[in-house]
Parts: C-alpha cells; structure tokens; sequence
C-alpha cells in the first residue's frame, strides 16, 4: 500500500488584483486580493518514492464576497420580466409539442419502442397488448428476452427460430431456456460447428455444487425435479430453473428464501396470500412483479408502509390521500409524487392526525412540523397567502429549520412584501449559509441571496446587532467588511461555533483557542504572533500540533512536559535547556520512553 505524507505547512503570499473589484465603501484592501500558496507531498510504494511541491492559487474571503456581490448586481440588472415571460412562452411551447408527439403513440406503439430500447422491459408489457411482434422485437435485441418472456410466450417454435437463425445465437440461448427439442435442433445443425461443441460441452454437466454461478452452467433440460429442489434450497434464484419445472412445492420454498423470486414466477400463478407475503417485505420494485388485479387497496397500502418509493411507481389514480399520507410519514421527499390535486388534502390528513393526537393536545401545540409540506404544496400551486399562513406555523413548529424561511420569502416576495422577505431571506442563510431547496438541490437562488444582500446593505450595526443576538449564526452571512468587534463578542458569546466566521482582522489569541477546541482551525493555521502559552497547551492533543511549529520563547517547561507526554517524539524538538526538567517531570515509565 502507497504511503503519502502530505507537509501542513504552507508557505502563502498575498497578490493584488491588477484590475480592482469594485469593492463597495469600507471594504477593507482584502477585497481585492488573491493568495498563492505552497505547500509539498512526499510518498513512497514498491520502491519508488516521490516529493511533490503544489502550488495553489485563490482568492481571500473578502475578495470572494465582493465578486459574489458583483455577480448578484448583475442578476438584478439581468433580464426583465418580458424576456423572462418569453422563455416560458418558448419552455411552454416545448412541453406542449412533446405532449402531442406522446399522444400521436399509441400504448402498442409506446410499449414497441420500449422494448426495442430494452429487451427486459417484455415482461411487463399488458397481457392485453402482448403478441408476437413485441416477443420478436425483444429477441432480436437479445436472446436473453427468453429469461423474460411470459411462459406462455415461450413456445417450441420461437426457440426454434432463435436456434436455427446462426450458430451464434444458438450459443446465446440462456442455458436455464433449452428444451429438450431445442438441445437435440441444435445439436443437428452445428454438430460439426467447434464453437458449438466447446460451448455444449461445457455446459452438459450437472454440477455438484448448487449456486446462481453453476446453475448459470448447464442445460435446463438435463435438469430434474430433485436436482432444482436442491438447487433453491441452496438459494439459487428461481431465474435460472427451468420454467416447465416450477411446481407450487418449489415456488414456495423459493419465496420463503429470497422473496425477489415472485419476479420469476407466472404472473396468472400470483395469488393474494403470495403478494401480501412480498408487499410485507422490503424489496425493491417488488410490487412492478405481482399484477394489478390482485393487488387490492389494503395491499397498496400495505405495500408503502412496507416501502414509501412504491409510491413512486403506483399508477396515479391509486395514489389516494391516505395511501400518500402513509408514504409522506415516512418520508417527506416523497411530496413531489403525491397527485397535485390532492397534495393539500394529503398533507391536511397529517397536520389533523398531529394536532389531535394525545401529546400535542397536552402540550397545547396549534402548529405542526407538516404545515411547512403543505406549505410546499400551496407555494406550487402560487397560493402565496395560503403558503404564507401555514409557513408561519412551521416556523413555531421547527425553529430550525431553513425551509418554512425560503417558503415565507418566496411567497412574500411574489405578494409585493419586499422588506418582509428580504427579513426571511437572511433567516434563511442565516440558518444555512449552504442552503438548497427542500425538493429541487439544483434549482437557483440566487435571488435570494440577492433579497438577503440588499437586506444588510440596508441594515445599520445596531439593527445587526440586534439580528445577531436572535441568532448569532447570522454572523456567517455579514459581509466580512461590516462585521465589527462588538458583533464578534456578542456572536461568539451566545454561540462558541460563530467563531469560523470571524474575519482574521478580528482574530484575537483567545478566539483562536476557542477555534482550535471547536475544531475549526489546526494549529498550524494559527499566526505566530498570536501564540501564548495557553493556547498552545490547549492544542497539544490536537492530530495538527507540533512542538516544532512553536516558536523557541514560548517552548516553555509545561508545553514541553505535555507536548513529551502526549508524544515521545516531541523530545526532539525541547529545547537543549529544559532537556534534564522535561525528563524529570515525566513519570518513570514514561521518562524512559523519551
């Protein structure tokens, strides 16, 4: 195995821009400013070695906020609502021409150009649609769509076909489909084929170890009843027995061993008992193998308490607000896949389950951790007022999270309420400065970091203040320009974790203590002229100290005894005077070691 070491040192030089930001008034000369730093990596494997120097190139902080704030102005100044309501107009013209283009497809045509696509996709064309040109659509794709054909489907003379059509493709023929007749058809035609007769050979053995692997390895017709009963027993997958040997005795043992068989039984043979057995289990996809019409509502419902991602694969007139609410109790991401028309009436289904529930009756609570998903469901449907209202009671519900702020923006913003939402646009990266929508990660939001921009822009320090002691993350979303010492304390004051977004300038030898307890700085990230004594105690156990790093005055007899103790090889680095008290303020075990 290669060992890297990588140097925690790096050398950094800081570079002006030659072209300027324009920075807004009181930004600091940070604003404008790169950094190019050094730093090396050294290793070694089967008898090399290596010694790296990197060299990194990036802005500072600051730098990073001004051309952020450069990049929002311009979103402002961007486009206007008529280009915008042109691109809809394009977006909606788009959507409409491939609508008429699925509709001019009938379900056969549909189902034609899904299994040309992908052969495995013939099992589960309707039963009302199937006939021989989907069947010969699949196998002219892959002549494993014998593994996938209904039973029914796979008849003597369409193994035939296959087999006559070149010895190429007698040889793809899955082994677990060869018939008896088909064997010995093959057999006549390419008796003198040595292709064939090395592929024949290897694959007219029974083996006497039973896994998916052998049973992947001999012809299905040299197989019997006992010979496939021990094969499952051994938890063979039923997709590789023969299906003209699947008795009820075998399909049941099969299922009790791994219920994913139920994918490779008849579907005619599927009863009730055998779905409620699958739906009560977790297994991917499960209810795509068992047909429509024995699946009654309870099944469903059973199904997606068992597995919330059914839902994702119900046909959408079995979505009812019950089944959805099974669904979003488990997992609220699943909000998307709940019916638009009963997304509300889903969602209201919880909050009244909730709030008339025995603990929430006790505590007096009028507001549920569901009204921010109907929320959700309200701002889609551009029912601002609505959204509005049940986003509130969200915020009483769960002060922590980011995403009843981004609704309240959003829905205040379209309502004309600028100041408002340009209030809940700083709550909400102010909760997370990283901050994604609930449902769509990719989606932009740059507008709302553009309402949070000019929400600071048009705040003064004592309003600041006042934000941050409500909620001392904020600090993280304060231009690093305008943040001031008294910022700074009360922030960190309320909040030791506030520390990571103090600017260096403010920086103080106790609030890099505090950093290095946070574990939010290493050592080595900490200026030499802000080392003392106890900040450096307090880093000695940290992964990032070395005694080498201190500077020789603050080499103390108390940083070296701990440094020595938490490691022996610090020795090295005591000075030459303190040698003889550093050991002999060791215990004798330990004096020994160093």
């Amino acid at each position: 195995m290669a060992r890297i070491a990588y140097r925690r040192v790096s050398l950094a030089w800081p570079v002006q821009l030659r072209q300027p930001l324009a920075a807004p008034q009181g930004a600091r000369q940070d604003s404008n400013r790169m950094w190019i730093a050094v730093y090396c990596s050294e290793g070694d494997d089967d008898g090399d070695a290596w010694f790296d120097v990197w060299m990194d190139c990036g802005a500072s902080i600051e730098t990073l906020e001004v051309a952020s704030a450069v990049g929002i102005a311009a979103q402002e100044a961007g486009p206007g609502e008529e280009d915008e309501e042109e691109d809809e107009e394009e977006d909606e013209e788009q959507e409409g021409e491939d609508e008429q283009q699925a509709a001019a497809l009938s379900p056969y045509d549909e189902w034609m150009a899904e299994v040309s696509r992908s052969y495995h996709r013939i099992e589960d064309v309707p039963a009302e649609l199937m006939d021989d040109a989907l069947c010969d659509a699949a196998l002219e794709q892959n002549c494993d769509a014998l593994t996938h054909l209904p039973a029914h489907w796979q008849t003597a003379d369409r193994l035939a076909g296959v087999i006559g059509n070149s010895v190429d493709s007698a040889m793809a023929v899955p082994p677990w489909c060869m018939t008896a007749a088909g064997l010995a058809l093959a057999r006549s035609l390419y008796s003198t084929n040595a292709a064939w007769q090395r592929a024949d050979a290897a694959l007219s053995t029974v083996p006497d170890v039973m896994n998916d692997y052998t049973m992947r390895k001999v012809w299905g017709c040299l197989l019997d009843p006992a010979i496939c009963l021990r094969a499952v027993k051994a938890r063979v997958s039923l997709a590789y027995i023969p299906r003209w040997l699947h008795s009820p005795e075998l399909i049941a043992l099969a299922l009790g061993k791994d219920i994913g068989n139920i994918r490779w039984i008849e579907k005619s043979g599927i009863t009730a008992d055998m779905a409620r057995h699958a739906v009560s289990r977790r297994y991917a996809n499960v209810v795509s193998y068992i047909p429509a019409a024995v699946m009654t509502a309870e099944l469903w419902q059973l199904a997606v308490r068992t597995d919330p991602s059914t839902l994702r694969i119900m046909a959408p007139a079995l979505r009812t607000p019950e089944v959805c609410a099974i669904a979003l109790e488990q997992n609220e991401n699943y909000l998307p896949d709940v019916p638009t028309a009963i997304r509300e009436a889903t969602v209201t289904l919880l909050i009244d389950t909730d709030l008339e529930s025995l603990e929430t009756r006790r505590d007096g609570r009028t507001a549920s951790r569901w009204h921010h998903l109907r929320a959700w469901a309200r701002l889609w449907n551009n029912d601002y007022h609505g959204a509005i209202a049940d986003a509130t009671l969200a915020v009483q519900a769960m002060p922590e999270s980011a995403h009843p702020h981004y609704i309240l923006a959003h829905a205040l913003d379209e309502i004309g309420e600028h100041d408002a939402a340009m209030r809940e646009a700083v709550l909400v990266l102010s909760l997370d400065s990283q901050y994604r929508m609930q449902f769509n990660e990719d989606a932009s939001i740059g507008w709302l970091r553009a309402l949070a921009k000019r929400a600071i822009d048009e705040t003064d320090d004592a309003t600041l203040l006042m934000q941050l002691a409500a909620n001392p993350g904020g600090l993280a979303n304060i231009p690093r320009w305008r943040v001031t010492r008294e910022m700074v304390d009360l922030a960190v004051g309320a909040d030791a974790a506030s520390v990571a977004f103090v600017p260096k300038r403010l920086m103080t030898s106790a609030l890099y203590e505090l950093a290095l307890t946070q574990d939010i700085k290493r050592f080595v990230q900490v200026p030499t002229a802000f080392m003392t004594e106890s900040l450096c105690l307090c880093a000695v156990k940290s992964l990032s100290f070395g005694l080498f790093l201190v500077p020789q005055s603050l080499r103390t007899l108390a940083l070296c005894v701990a440094a020595v103790r938490h490691s022996s090889t610090a020795l090295d680095h005591v000075p030459a005077a303190l040698l003889d008290e550093v050991r002999a303020a060791l215990p004798p075990h330990e004096s020994r070691k160093a």
